[in-house]
């Protein structure tokens, strides 16, 4: 089996320079708790619903700190460590999820 055959297609994302608190609305919008990132229509990341309650919670402004500046901040692990082919077989995805302690990659 390949990640092909189980992998989300209709991926939920925001641009980098969506503010947090749009990308939190999206987040509970489509009921997920981590959402894509992109620049100019390019995966460039990936922030969770604790990466921003995070942020907040050091009393940034929601409405002024966006997306992709949260990205830069992140620890990067899952945009270093977590995209795969859609051709990999899905033991190689489970390794690499279970590797990089994340619970989903970027195909």
């Amino acid at each position: 089996m390949r990640v092909r055959d189980v992998m989300t297609t209709e991926v939920t994302s925001v641009c980098a320079d969506t503010p947090l608190n749009e990308a939190l609305a999206v987040m509970q919008m489509r009921q997920c708790d981590q959402i894509h990132v992109t620049q100019d229509k390019v995966y460039v990341g990936v922030i969770s619903q604790a990466d921003v309650l995070d942020k907040t919670a050091d009393d940034a402004n929601p409405a002024v700190v966006t997306a992709g500046e949260l990205l830069s901040q992140a620890n990067g692990k899952f945009e270093q460590q977590g995209i795969i082919s859609q051709d990999a077989e899905i033991e190689e995805a489970l390794q690499q999820m279970s590797d990089s302690n994340v619970r989903q990659l970027a195909v």
